[in-house]
């Protein structure tokens, strides 16, 4: 302990001394360093209380780096950056050799706009854990933010020699790229980037930009379509120092928000987690029983979803997404009534919800109700003209029918959602158009398909795409 008195930095304690010993160490003793003040109106009464709490701990422990770091981690939860820098730089000071402290530190300092500041943090963080792959990520972004292209650089480059799958690496480094003037190697790692993570509306953006300024306006539009629809979105890159952030938010609704979140990455056991906290915190959160049909589905275990459908029935709200959401369990366990009957509750409560359309449409073509099944296409589409699939299904549907003119229409319309079966919607309009009886648009198509299938790097894809375009050309002579 006595080194630890010795340490320049300490937080202000509000303990008297009463033993004189005591009083003339800490008269000797540097300065301490003051506390960040709390702001706290703002706050809901239980984030409050628990900020206060931290805060007490941490007056009465100053010199242990798990009390003050733990109010760091609070306050930066609550979006409280300068605050919680002060925190994680005195954590750091206490325990200069634990990841946490310093790594987070550099979170926030990039959040507050001090990016030469965070990449020296990253840069620390990785001598204390080289595999840490957020701070390698972080650590190039915030050289690139700090104005050192060539460290950003060189840190893109060797993350995609080790994660060549990286999307937010290709979508890194082809931003750097696109900034210095090299548009077509910036294009690739754009492509690289969406067809990794079709999701990855950042991505998309950044690629409609760079066609755009190539001269290639209906690849720019085909990329702005798929942003609009996508939004900002990015891929969730797993960091188990920031989930400890995030799951600290108390309140039902932030804990909702997060297990969405990771439920949307594919981390299905955490979000579960969450969102029975939120269900703690909030027993009337039927959105959260809802959310958990899906999940619980999602993980095979059917009891503990069908538990949370009887819930939010009970409840009575959200319940279209709750027959929806029972619908699609029913589906993948194979009991197609019982999912017709859930679509079509949905649709009672909802009409204009577009995935039960587009689901009891799928159900409808598989009992050979073709017309009725293009009906509810229509409708999905008409509540929600960017949907991924309606309008594909729709497309076959049609071809299926014997109306290929329609069917080239609605194929057509399918190439403005941007995504990793793009070439595949392409190729689809070319049997379309061969279908309809023009040979030149059906190959023109295939060679588009064809072309984006390599560029993506489908392939197999690219392989069957091939051999029916040979075919073709070889039957239009």
């Amino acid at each position: 302990m006595m080194v630890r008195r010795l340490l320049p930095y300490a937080f202000v304690s509000l303990c008297i001394a009463t033993n004189p010993g005591l009083a003339v160490a800490q008269a000797s003793a540097p300065h301490p360093v003051a506390l960040p003040p709390l702001v706290l109106d703002e706050l809901p009464p239980p984030v409050r209380a628990g900020l206060q709490l931290a805060s007490d701990e941490a007056r009465r422990r100053p010199q242990e780096a798990s009390a003050v770091g733990r109010l760091g981690m609070l306050l930066h939860a609550y979006e409280q950056h300068r605050s919680a820098e002060s925190c994680y730089r005195a954590a750091q000071q206490l325990a200069a050799r634990t990841l946490s402290w310093t790594y987070l530190l550099g979170v926030v300092q990039a959040e507050l706009g001090d990016h030469a500041k965070a990449a020296s943090s990253f840069r620390q963080a990785l001598r204390l854990d080289p595999d840490y792959l957020p701070a390698r990520v972080r650590l190039a972004e915030a050289l690139m933010n700090a104005g050192d292209p060539d460290g950003s650089r060189g840190a893109y480059e060797a993350l995609l020699h080790d994660f060549p799958d990286l999307a937010l690496a290709h979508y890194g480094l082809g931003r750097l790229l696109w900034n210095r003037g090299h548009a077509a190697t910036a294009i690739e790692h754009y492509e690289r980037a969406v067809a990794l993570e079709p999701q990855f509306g950042a991505a998309h953006y950044a690629l409609a930009l760079a066609y755009r300024d190539a001269g290639a306006a209906d690849r720019a539009q085909t990329q702005l379509d798929a942003y609009r629809q996508l939004g900002a979105r990015r891929p969730v890159l797993p960091d188990r120092l920031l989930d400890e952030i995030r799951a600290m938010k108390g309140t039902g609704r932030d804990l909702l928000a997060e297990g969405a979140r990771l439920g949307a990455a594919g981390r299905l056991a955490d979000a579960i987690a969450l969102h029975l906290k939120a269900i703690e915190a909030d027993p009337a959160d039927a959105q959260a029983h809802v959310n958990l049909i899906s999940l619980y589905g999602r993980t095979g275990q059917p009891d503990e979803a069908e538990a949370h459908y009887r819930a939010a029935l009970t409840l009575g709200s959200s319940l279209a997404g709750a027959h929806y959401n029972y619908g699609v369990l029913q589906a993948a366990g194979g009991r197609l009534d019982a999912a017709d009957e859930a679509f079509r509750k949905a649709l009672t409560v909802d009409p204009f919800h577009a995935q039960a359309h587009n689901n009891l449409a799928a159900l409808l073509v598989r009992q050979g109700r073709l017309e009725h099944a293009a009906d509810h296409y229509r409708r999905a589409l008409a509540n929600d003209p960017q949907h991924p699939s309606a309008r594909a299904s729709l497309g076959r549907l049609l071809l299926a029918l014997g109306r290929p003119r329609e069917a080239v229409e609605q194929f057509r319309r399918a190439l403005g959602t941007a995504d990793r079966h793009s070439p595949r919607a392409m190729y689809e309009l070319a049997t379309a158009y061969q279908a309809a009886g023009d040979l030149k648009e059906a190959v023109d198509q295939a060679q588009q398909a064809l072309d984006r299938a390599r560029a993506v790097g489908q392939t197999e894809v690219a392989a069957h795409i091939e051999g029916w375009l040979r075919q073709l050309k070889e039957s239009s002579r």
